[in-house]
This record gives structure tokens, sequence and C-alpha cells, in this order.
């Protein structure tokens, strides 16, 4: 068990580009979560850090059953970190390399999930552009949980938009022609 101020991370989760996963455990309250922090040397990148940032303030703004919790978000000794609701279970996207053809109904059922999920978010003016079985996982329950705003556009009101024109956001298996094109300028109906 490691100190990482108001945390205990207990082991790693995940690694990916822009940081690690931890599970942790709040010390204050006492409850288990996932913690991302943010590699060190992106975090003193200023883009990479108001990205990061950006994908907290996002998922902080939403409660959804379907939507992955945010407890927390600040830096400790130089990183960034987001606290959030941990799910035990597996990424959608886990479950169908292990398990193949999922059967129709609790395909369709997760969809349902997934799709209540995206009303909420786009009704709070917020497009996720990166949604894949990846960024969803499955509790011990069935129920459907996405997570990870980190490439979510924004329409609030003053709200600066971090991407280029003309750059890639998203993973390319599973974007719209019109993301590809532009990200910057996609809207609700990608």
């Amino acid at each position: 068990m490691i100190g990482f101020g108001r945390y205990n991370l207990l082991f790693k989760l995940a690694q990916g580009g822009m940081g690690v996963l931890y599970l942790a455990r709040q010390k204050t309250l006492k409850r288990y979560c996932a913690l991302k922090v943010i590699h060190s040397h992106l975090s003193e990148d200023r883009g990479c850090a108001d990205r990061f940032l950006r994908e907290a303030r996002a998922a902080a703004s939403l409660s959804h059953p379907n939507l992955v919790g945010i407890y927390d978000c600040d830096q400790y000794d130089g990183q960034y970190f987001i606290a959030m609701e941990f799910i035990e279970g597996m990424t959608l996207g886990d479950i169908i390399r292990t398990c193949g053809h999922l059967p129709l109904p609790l395909a369709l059922a997760w969809l349902h999930q997934a799709a209540l999920a995206m009303d909420y978010v786009h009704g709070r003016k917020i497009i996720h552009r990166d949604l894949k079985p990846d960024n969803m996982m499955i509790d011990a329950e069935g129920v459907l949980k996405i997570m990870d705003l980190g490439l979510a556009k924004h329409y609030f009101e003053g709200d600066q938009i971090v991407t280029t024109t003309g750059t890639i956001m998203g993973s390319p298996h599973y974007m719209s022609p019109e993301q590809i094109s532009d990200s910057k300028t996609v809207d609700l109906r990608t």
C-alpha cells in the first residue's frame, strides 16, 4: 500500500496512454475507488493537464445510474488525479473478447442502458467522442456504466474547445465518418 495524499494506492488496475488507473482506498471516507493518475511528464504539459481536468469537470457534472461517478479531482506531488467510483466487473470489450458474440437479449439490454446514459449526457450538452466497448464497464449485477470522458466535447457557454480543427480525436474503429474528418465539428448526431 502506497500513500498518495488522501488515498492509499492498493494496486494497479490498468495503464493507458495518459495515465495509470489504481484501486485505491480513500482515507477519510474509508471507501474504495478507482484513482486515475496522469503520467508525471504529462502533468507538466499544460494542454494535457487541462484536458485531464476537463474530463474530471465533465464527468463530475453528471449523475446517472449508467455513468461512472466521480468523487474527487486534485493534484498530489505534481500529478493530477481523478477519484471515481470503483466498478467490480469487466469492460464490455473484455467480455466480448472473452465470450465472443453476445446473446441478442443481453446485447440489447446493454445497448439500451448505454443509450439512456448517452441521452442524459447529450441533454447536458456533452458529446463523449470515444464511446466504445472498452469504455463501458459491466458490474456484478449486469449494469452497464460508461466511463472515460477524456475526449468529451462541451457546448457550455464560454467553454474552450481544446480540439484543433483537423485533429482526429477518438478510437478510429468506433468513430463516425464526420468525427474522422474533423473531431472539433461533431455534434450530438455523431
